[in-house]
């Protein structure tokens, strides 16, 4: 076997080619990417004409076409897919699922993925294609990917972004060829029917018993810590854990990827050398080491690329032959191209190989660099160029994906490594002794969870660094190609001065794509598009900020902040929380901690509910300021607002017997809240009226009726925020007469968990507005008031 033949240099561009050739055919031939494929296929032809000759070139272009066709035909949804099916409430799905379950974000259940063999209905079974996400009540089932399940429940189409800057998961999934999600109410609507092929079963086996020795000798506080960093497996690992990393730069770490695989590999050759077995001997137990564990942590992109480069590398230590560390990348990328075309659209493919090509591009330099150190002093320059390398050349998909750069990674990267090290092989040994040597394990257990202590410590620690993380806007798809062809360009001697006048010409660009501000006298509201929640973003043409309830800690995470970061974001001027509920407050302490705002405000009733907003706000340094009826602030001299609700005393009177359900109301003139339980959260909700240069808006949280009687000094409005997402308790008649909106916004949600706006609530909305707007029809609602009075709106979806 000739093994440089295998690796010879052209493999690089026919990557790069295959690679345009995917997202262009992923984007189905978009015209964006169309001129981007057309540039890229012209400098790669150009280079290897001149360096390889024409049969190079035109194998690239090949490379590129056929690439872009795969991709293509794969984007289609076929004639039998299962979409065709949506949206319905009721269906029985048969099919296998792609990977073992794991629990849900929200903790109140399982999800998995399961590919489509069938529907049922009644008597007869009809053929489908594609995959479906299921959403089931309960704790996770002990299955394995590729067992045949059956199931019942309701299958809607996975909605696609209501927000700007909000993450496409529909596309993303559709890319992957799941089509849709299942949402299942009861347990036993899921029946298992057979187990997979005896290899995916032997890998969820092995899975299962690292996580359970690991759970089992780790201490509770890291042992989610510990099974993320060896196996990949978040699904135990809170939400706000996995933000952590990803504040610091260190989200990469819970990827598996080829760190993992080396640490494998060294121990595993280092106990062979000990023992003295034969390199031959070696070399093929890596080979099947490598298998093993890939199968066990699954099959994703960064540890097939790690898997393919750890197998070319083994193979030519054992041919005594070395191989080409980036034509070896190439190859792992033309082989999970050739898989599947999609994944080369897929930010995680996308950022595991720019990450590695930035690694073996700056080892050699930075091995130069290093010849005048001396001992353990020469490792020093090489980690940290090492660090900066990976971290610069994932920068522009940074900025693409995640709208955001982490100067501070530099630091945490290169602090973690002995923690990363010391916790992921303690997790690997754990796996492997089980329950045979327990006083050997329980000493390993402890060690390996203060290594993941340090680490989370260090996360915690380095994210109240204030601009760790900082937010930047969105670049453009075609920025970003631009900005790798001009790299690779600028480190190509030939090319050197060209490709680094283009970088910075590219840099410009990037500045000139800042969102634009504001004219002077402009306000700006954006009401956004939440699962279940409200949130609103108040702006003006002086720079103030102010963001008005957060939604719940998922959306925020997920919506909301994505939402800020594409803004360009990084302070808030003000935070109003309008009650403590989770739909309204459930990201305010993400928020707090993200976007640190400079006013606080929350409602000021005493009663139970803003006792938990001050208990939440307890460790925050900001302004805080509990506001009630009367109240005037002042934020800037054209930005101010006035609180209307809640009122200053609370009546005894009005509190509900004990174990009656009946609502009580307030009766006109009466002075205090609803009720003084953790149930009148609602009817405490803080109501601004906000005045603006050219019009006002009034907020109402989720008060219903009864309260709306007793705000003093009503009059006609320009923009209501409805309250209670449009619920039958709220906005009356009476009240709706008096404002007479000229635009009212429902924040309904796209869920529709509680058939919101009420159909009775939503005509009459519409009969005393002269504009009635819902964000689950239209998605984010964005007015724009100018100081002459002069209004438009526009929505997202």
């Amino acid at each position: 076997m000739d093994i440089p033949r295998l690796f010879f240099k052209p493999l690089i561009p026919l990557a790069l080619m295959a690679e345009a050739g995917c997202l262009l055919g992923a984007r189905g031939f978009g015209i964006g990417a169309g001129w981007w494929a057309v540039a890229w296929g012209g400098l790669m032809a150009a280079v290897l004409a001149r360096k390889t000759g024409w049969f190079w070139a035109g194998a690239a272009l090949a490379a590129g076409g056929v690439y872009t066709c795969l991709a293509w035909q794969a984007v289609q949804t076929p004639e039998d897919g299962i979409s065709h099916f949506m949206p319905c409430a009721d269906i029985r799905i048969e099919g296998a699922l792609r990977q073992w379950p794991e629990a849900d974000a929200f903790g109140q259940g399982w999800q998995a993925e399961v590919d489509c063999q069938s529907i049922v209905k009644g008597t007869r079974r009809i053929p489908v294609s594609g995959a479906v996400k299921i959403h089931v009540p309960g704790n996770c089932p002990a299955w394995s990917g590729g067992d045949a399940v059956a199931v019942r429940g309701a299958l809607e189409m996975i909605p696609g972004p209501g927000n700007p800057g909000e993450w496409n998961l529909a596309e993303y999934k559709r890319q992957q060829g799941v089509y849709g999600s299942c949402r299942i109410k009861q347990r036993a609507d899921v029946v298992y029917l057979s187990q997979a092929s005896w290899v995916r079963r032997m890998g969820s086996i092995l899975h299962r018993r690292w996580v359970q020795s690991i759970r089992r000798w780790v201490p509770p506080e890291e042992r989610e810590w510990v099974i993320s960093l060896v196996l990949g497996d978040r699904s135990g690992l809170r939400r706000t854990c996995q933000e952590t990393m990803a504040a610091t730069g260190m989200a990469h770490l819970f990827a598996v990827s080829g760190m993992n695989i080396g640490l494998v590999l060294t121990s595993l050759f280092g106990i062979g050398r000990l023992c003295r077995v034969p390199r031959k001997w070696l070399w093929l137990a890596g080979l099947l080491s490598v298998g093993v564990f890939s199968a066990m942590v699954g099959a994703s992109a960064s540890i097939v690329r790690a898997a393919i480069m750890a197998c070319v590398s083994i193979i030519g230590l054992w041919s005594e032959r070395r191989a080409d560390a980036l034509s070896a990348l190439s190859l792992s990328g033309l082989v999970l191209l050739a898989i599947d075309p999609l994944s080369g659209a897929q930010p995680g493919f996308q950022l595991s190989f720019a990450a590695t090509a930035g690694l073996i591009i700056a080892a050699p330099w930075l091995r130069i660099s290093a010849q005048g150190w001396r001992g353990w002093l020469k490792q020093g320059p090489a980690l940290i160029g090492l660090t900066l390398a990976a971290l610069t050349a994932a920068l522009p998909l940074q900025c693409f994906y995640f709208y955001s750069v982490t100067p501070i990674g530099l630091v945490t990267n290169l602090l973690a490594i002995p923690l990363v090290t010391a916790a992921t092989d303690g997790g690997l040994l754990l796996g492997l002794l089980g329950n045979n040597f327990p006083w050997l394990s329980q000493g390993l257990g402890i060690l390996t969870g203060w290594a993941a202590g340090g680490l989370a410590l260090l996360a915690q620690s380095a994210e109240k660094i204030p601009w760790g993380r900082i937010f930047i806007w969105r670049g453009e798809a075609l920025w970003v190609a631009g900005m790798y062809a001009a790299g690779i360009a600028a480190l190509w001697k030939p090319t050197r001065r060209p490709g680094t006048v283009c970088l910075l010409i590219h840099l410009l660009w990037y500045a000139a794509m800042k969102p634009e501000a504001l004219n002077p006298g402009q306000t700006r509201i954006t009401f956004l598009d939440l699962g279940i929640g409200e949130a609103s973003l108040l702006e003006n043409s002086t720079g103030e900020k102010v963001l008005i309830d957060t939604g719940t800690e998922g959306e925020f995470l997920w919506r909301v902040k994505n939402f800020l970061a594409a803004q360009g974001i990084n302070r808030l001027d003000g935070l109003m929380l309008s009650h403590p509920d989770s739909d309204h407050a459930g990201g305010a302490e993400v928020c707090l901690k993200y976007f640190r705002p400079r006013q606080i405000y929350y409602s000021g009733s005493d009663d139970r509910s803003s006792e938990r907003i001050k208990q939440l706000l307890g460790a925050y340094t900001g302004v805080r300021h509990a506001l009630i009826q009367g109240a005037n602030v002042c934020l800037a001299p054209d930005l101010k607002f006035a609180v209307l609700w809640p009122p200053r005393h609370y009546d005894p009177a009005l509190e509900p017997k004990e174990g009656g359900r009946k609502r009580r109301v307030i009766k006109t003139g009466t002075p205090g809240t609803i009720r003084k339980n953790s149930r009148a959260n609602n009817g405490n909700s803080l109501v601004a009226w906000w005045d603006f240069p050219g019009g006002n808006a009034l907020f109402t949280g989720d008060v219903d009726q009864a309260c709306e009687d007793l705000w003093p000094g009503l009059k006609k409005c320009r923009i209501l925020k409805v309250a209670h997402h449009g619920s039958r308790h709220a906005s009356g008649e009476r009240f709706l007469a008096q404002v007479m909106p000229e635009i009212s916004v429902v924040q309904s949600g796209f869920f529709g968990m509680h058939k919101f706006p009420d159909f009775n609530t939503w005509e009459r909305i519409k009969r005393f507005s002269g504009l009635a707007l819902d964000t689950a029809q239209f998605g984010a609602v964005e007015v724009v008031v100018a100081s002459d009075g002069s209004m438009r709106w526009s929505c997202w979806k």
